[in-house]
C-alpha cells in the first residue's frame, strides 16, 4: 500500500504526461495548419503571379502633370504617355509655365510631373525648387531640349 506521497507522486506523475500528451496533440495540430496554410498562400501567390503576367491585374494608375512652355510639346507629350491604357498613366494637368506647375501640383498633387528647363516666368530649376520645398517626395522628371 502507498502511502500519501506516493499517490501524490503518482497524480502529479500521471497530470504531466496527460499535459505533455495535450501539448503534443497542439503542436501536431499547430504543424497540420501551418502546412494548410501555406500551401493555400503559396497556390494564391501562384495565381496572382500567372494574372500578373497575362496582364489581367491592371497597373494603379499614374497621374501626371506636363508643364513646357510649347503647346505643340505638351499635348504631344499627353497623347504619347496615355496611347496605352494597359499602363494606366493619366495626364491630369498641363502648364505653360514654371509658376502654373507649382500651382497645379499643389492642386491635383499628381504622381510624377514633367519639367520642361527653359521656361518663361520661373525656370525649370525654380519650378523644381519650389515644387520640392512643397512636395519633398515629389517625383519631377527633366524633360527638355537643347539646340547646337
Amino acid at each position: 500500500m502507498k502511502g500519501y506521497y506516493g499517490l501524490v507522486t503518482d497524480i502529479s506523475d500521471r497530470k504531466r504526461a496527460e499535459a505533455a500528451s495535450i501539448l503534443e496533440e497542439r503542436n501536431r495540430f499547430a504543424c497540420e495548419i501551418h502546412d494548410s496554410l501555406a500551401q493555400v498562400f503559396t497556390g494564391v501567390m501562384m495565381q496572382m503571379d500567372t494574372a500578373n503576367l497575362s496582364g489581367s491585374i491592371p497597373k494603379p494608375p499614374s497621374r501626371i502633370v506636363i508643364a513646357d512652355d510649347h503647346p505643340v510639346v505638351r499635348s504631344g507629350i499627353a497623347a504619347m504617355l496615355e496611347i496605352d491604357p494597359a499602363e494606366n498613366l493619366h495626364v491630369v494637368g498641363q502648364a505653360k509655365n514654371g509658376d502654373e506647375m507649382v500651382t497645379l501640383f499643389a492642386q491635383l498633387q499628381p504622381d510624377s510631373g514633367l519639367v520642361d528647363l527653359r521656361m518663361p516666368e520661373l525656370s525649370g530649376v525654380d519650378t523644381i525648387v519650389q515644387t520640392r520645398s512643397q512636395f519633398p517626395d515629389a517625383h519631377l522628371i527633366v524633360l527638355t531640349t537643347y539646340d547646337e
